[in-house]
């Protein structure tokens, strides 16, 4: 079973430039054992804009999409031997740490 640790974060309105990305989604994946797994394939959706965006962890089983806009997000995440696990629910607000 795959574990997935995330936070998302944006910079307040007031201090994030007209029309630019202000957020990031990033975490941990880990297994069941609270190991980390390396090579998990993390695929960001833009929910808004179907924008995809794909990363791959490394030794540490740390990802970081950076650059979002506000929004809601789907991630995804596979890696051989495990079931995979998606969630749809990751809201990006303006001002949210």
């Amino acid at each position: 079973m795959l574990c997935f640790n995330a936070q998302a974060q944006s910079i307040p309105l007031q201090q994030a430039p007209v029309q630019q990305p202000v957020g990031r989604i990033y975490g941990t994946v880990t297994d069941s054992a609270d190991n980390v797994v390396m090579g998990a394939h993390i695929t960001l959706i833009s929910n808004n804009t179907k924008e995809q965006r794909t990363l791959i962890t490394g030794s540490t089983g740390f990802f970081d999409f950076t650059g979002l806009d506000s929004g809601k997000y789907q991630v995804s995440i596979t890696s051989a031997g495990f079931a995979g696990w998606t969630t749809s629910e990751i809201l990006l607000t303006p001002g949210q740490y």
